[in-house]
């Protein structure tokens, strides 16, 4: 039980660095919609790792990415709600992304785009939804 607990954490392991005035650098799983992550919260507390429940949701076209190894650069993130997964804080938020981090690379996203996402731990300075 301990260790599907450490799985969960290690793989939403985010990187809560504030980077500009409201800008994050988050690892974790992202998804397009409110609904896909939701979903993907779902899968994860019936026991599947956070990998495969984005790759679950991902049958009928990319909905939900894991970003493990890159950094998502998300702007304005409003936290939604949290939920706990055998000890584990599974955080849902909105944001906008607007650039990813490859190793030392900054790459920026044109468009940026609003995404939900979940991770474990509060990013620091971020406020709650009203009603979550």
């Amino acid at each position: 039980m301990k260790i599907a607990v450490l799985t969960v954490l290690l793989a939403l392991a985010s990187v809560a660095d504030s980077s500009a005035d409201d800008a994050h650098l988050v690892r974790g799983l992202h998804c397009k919609t409110e609904a896909q992550v939701d979903a993907a919260i779902a899968f994860i507390q019936q026991g599947t790792p956070p990998l495969f429940a984005a790759e679950l949701l991902n049958r009928d076209e990319v909905a939900c990415v894991f970003a493990d190894r890159i950094g998502y650069l998300i702007e304005h993130p409003v936290m939604l709600g949290r939920s706990d997964h055998r000890g584990v804080s599974l955080i849902k938020y909105e944001g906008t992304l607007v650039g990813v981090l490859v190793g030392q690379n900054p790459r920026p996203v044109e468009p940026p785009l609003h995404l939900y996402f979940v991770v474990p731990e509060p990013l620091p300075g971020v406020a709650e939804a009203s009603g979550a």
